[in-house]
């Protein structure tokens, strides 16, 4: 898995944030997502910031897809290892 394309920081570590939430709401042609995170412990504690995107029905089956793909190979990788 490359990283290479994900924003990072001035180290070029990866500017990741923890997801402390999620909303999804439904119009008739696409589903809205507002996915809130937050980068540090102020952050966090404010509630967090947040993104809004719609998605077709197709990228959210697709999204739906990966995440639980994704959660399958984190729960079969042995406890403490790192990928």
């Amino acid at each position: 898995m490359s990283l290479d394309h994900w924003d990072s920081d001035a180290k070029g570590d990866p500017l990741i944030g923890q997801v402390v939430g999620w909303e999804t709401a439904l119009t008739p042609l696409v589903g809205l997502l507002r996915l809130r995170f937050a980068h540090d412990k102020a952050q966090f504690e404010k509630g967090g910031a947040a993104a809004q995107v719609h998605m077709t029905p197709d990228q959210l089956r697709q999204l739906s897809k990966d995440l639980r793909e994704m959660a399958d190979a984190i729960d079969a990788l042995p406890k403490g290892s790192k990928q």
